[in-house]
């Protein structure tokens, strides 16, 4: 899709994201309503092998992904092929879908990873406007929609903060329509 298309895509999704859900008004108190600062794990973006960039959190072992473009996607072929690289054999393998996307679970005889995918909220293993909408909906309904686990890890693309918030949404759509080179 053309860089136009995008732009209206987005505006249109948001617009009737706030529009049907509630207008969020943004003023000083919310700018400022979190002064903890963010944590970034150390990412190494040309590793030797993907699980050099594990870590552990929460009682999971995370496997994440940071990308470069919103084009991007994890192939199933491609884990299996680092796994292998490393020695070692994923377990439930043929229960991968194609698209690995955030929250999939990757077994092998010592450790189970939990995938975490910077910006897929929504764990389709997109980082799209679909994401930013999730995201949106946390921030305005989060007694009745929470982003929990590792979606809550990976709707936190801001960082200037702990807390999940418009920042967020507004840094993937940002992201998505390419005016965002980094998206954590």
């Amino acid at each position: 899709m053309k860089k136009i298309g995008k732009i209206l895509l987005v505006s249109t999704l948001a617009i009737l994201t706030v529009g049907t859900i509630k207008v969020v008004n943004i003023n000083s108190e919310t700018l400022l309503k979190s002064n903890v600062s963010g944590h970034v794990q150390a990412y190494n973006h040309k590793p030797n092998n993907i699980l050099d960039n594990v870590f552990e959190k929460n009682g999971m072992t995370i496997l994440p992904f940071i990308f470069e473009n919103s084009d991007k996607t994890i192939s199933k072929d491609y884990i299996v092929s680092q796994f292998k690289k490393a020695g070692l054999t994923i377990q439930n393998q043929s229960s991968l879908k194609d698209i690995i996307s955030t929250g999939t679970q990757i077994k092998t005889n010592s450790k189970n990873y939990t995938v975490l995918i910077y910006g897929d909220a929504d764990g389709d293993g997109y980082v799209d406007v679909f994401d930013a909408q999730a995201i949106l909906k946390h921030y305005v309904f989060a007694e009745n929609y929470e982003l929990k686990g590792i979606y809550n890890i990976a709707a936190n693309v801001d960082n200037e903060d702990t807390e999940i918030d418009v920042f967020d949404a507004q840094r993937i759509l940002r992201f998505y329509v390419g005016y965002e080179t980094k998206l954590v």
